[in-house]
């Protein structure tokens, strides 16, 4: 089976395909525009905008971490119609 064969047919592989490319495009967009401004607005240097973009970098592991396994630790969230919402838009 293809893997584009693959995701088509799941429906959370599409939302997490969707969501990829979604997030790919605004990082490709906004990525030179934030960088001009760290170094030209806020006077940041290469290891002040390294610090900044290894911290934003964590914040953003531990944030997919929780929302990953947060259900898991609050039994009333996967009660939630959320999923099922999802389910369907991409089904």
């Amino acid at each position: 089976m293809n893997a584009l064969t693959l995701i088509w047919r799941d429906p959370v592989l599409r939302l997490a395909a969707g969501l990829m490319v979604m997030t790919g495009t605004s990082w490709a967009s906004f990525g030179p525009f934030i960088a001009l401004l760290a170094v030209e607005t806020f006077q940041l240097g290469d290891r002040g905008y390294a610090l900044v973009w290894a911290i934003s970098t964590l914040v953003g592991v531990v944030a997919s971490l929780a929302t990953a396994f947060g259900p898991i630790k609050a039994p009333a969230a996967e009660k939630s119609r959320w999923p099922l919402a999802r389910w369907r838009c991409f089904r």
